[in-house]
């Protein structure tokens, strides 16, 4: 993932099958965090688990530093039970147009 950019995360759940369960997508870095609902159209499940893929913005990238960050899938089956995976990092990179252009 590169600041400033909008890039498509997408991340494999194994072993089960999230569809149709309310879940979520947290990115960390330095007690700062962006965490998202994932659409059930961003959700597919097939042999290795559920992958997962979630739109960042620039202005979300933006405010993530170079380096590393933690990122872990939270999600509520439909009695109310609570679960999540272990926390993973994605790698940050720099970009050197350090401002947000377009439509942001």
């Amino acid at each position: 993932m590169r600041r400033y950019t909008t890039p498509t995360l997408e991340l494999v759940v194994q072993g089960i099958d999230l569809t149709g369960y309310e879940v979520y997508v947290t990115l960390c870095q330095q007690g700062d965090e962006i965490t998202t609902q994932v659409a059930p159209e961003d959700m597919a499940h097939g042999e290795d688990g559920t992958t997962i893929t979630v739109d960042y913005t620039q202005e979300q990238t933006a405010s993530l530093e170079e380096g590393r960050a933690k990122v872990q899938v939270n999600w509520l089956d439909g009695e109310g039970r609570r679960n999540a995976t272990n926390i993973a990092t994605v790698r940050v990179d720099g970009n050197l147009l350090g401002r947000t252009v377009g439509n942001g």
